[in-house]
């Protein structure tokens, strides 16, 4: 039998694999952004349609020059353009 702590800690997890994931191509989006690439060759780089990456785009660049991962998810968060 699963008790309430069990399913909150399962509950936990799996939002952080989902706020790691969405860190991850963030941190993908700013490399190749910092090698002054396009939003369409990021898609096709990461194999992401340009709808998704464009607002991740827009977000890193108005955090130039730091272009720091955790906040850029948390205004993408905010604005809620992370798929």
């Amino acid at each position: 039998m699963c008790n309430v702590s069990d399913y909150w800690e399962e509950v936990a997890t799996e939002e952080g694999k989902e706020i790691g994931e969405k860190q991850k191509i963030i941190s993908q989006v700013v490399k190749k952004l910092q090698k002054d690439k396009s939003v369409a060759e990021i898609a096709d780089d990461l194999e992401e349609k340009e709808e998704v990456i464009a607002p991740i785009y827009e977000a890193a660049l108005s955090m130039k020059p730091d272009y720091d991962v955790e906040k850029i998810y948390e205004l993408l968060e905010k604005n809620k353009k992370l798929a």
